[in-house]
């Protein structure tokens, strides 16, 4: 999936692609952007640069990291300031919550994301022929609903219960996804979401977050 990203951000950088239609300097700054530090972002970005640096372009390609670190607020500020940067050639969005707010706000620089769990149903693309815009990407493959489905052609339960993180894209993507499966399969799907933050977007106490997550546990 890593290799797709590379494939187009360098094809896209070397083409010469520019908003003006002038072809662009022989070198390049990518903007990486993340919303936290969560472990699969920080293989993709390492495996990123390592991309970079092993391909042909590394001596003309320059990469600045952005991650906002929880911090939705800074993350708002930092790719609403993109847009008037004259300096970014290709933004390299890791994430649902990054893409969303880059492929919102930016129109004039070129946007390739990974690590999307749900892109169709977060709002991203409305399909996978093209989104007749200036993004592109790949997603990650929904596992958790192969797994369901392979699990009910294995098993054939009845009824099968997830709890979620609300106000994630991907968890609410993945519920999404499960329960048109399970209209398809016949099988009853329950859902019930937990919540790390308060109303006033403030991190929770770790306690009662456990509290919650076993209040969701709990519900069925």
């Amino acid at each position: 999936m890593l290799k797709k990203c590379l494939i187009l951000i360098i094809g896209i950088l070397i083409s010469g692609w520019h908003p003006s239609g002038v072809q662009a300097e022989k070198s390049y700054r990518i903007v990486t952007v993340q919303h936290q530090t969560f472990q699969p972002y920080t293989l993709s970005l390492k495996g990123f640069r390592q991309g970079i640096q092993q391909s042909e372009a590394a001596d003309k390609i320059i990469i600045d990291t952005f991650n906002a670190d929880g911090d939705i607020a800074a993350l708002d500020a930092f790719v609403a300031s993109l847009e008037t940067r004259q300096d970014v050639d290709l933004i390299f969005s890791i994430g649902t919550h990054s893409t969303q707010r880059t492929v919102r706000e930016i129109k004039t620089i070129p946007i390739v994301f990974t690590d999307l769990g749900a892109p169709e149903t977060s709002g991203v693309i409305t399909d996978w022929q093209g989104s007749g815009a200036n993004y592109t990407g790949v997603e990650t493959r929904d596992y958790v609903g192969i797994g369901i489905h392979l699990l009910h052609e294995l098993m054939a339960f009845q009824r099968i219960g997830m709890i979620y993180l609300k106000g994630s894209p991907s968890h609410e993507g993945t519920i999404q996804k499960v329960t048109e499966l399970s209209h398809e399969a016949g099988f009853e799907f329950f859902n019930e979401g937990f919540s790390l933050r308060d109303e006033n977007n403030q991190v929770l106490p770790r306690e009662e977050i456990r509290e919650n997550i076993t209040a969701a546990l709990e519900k069925k």
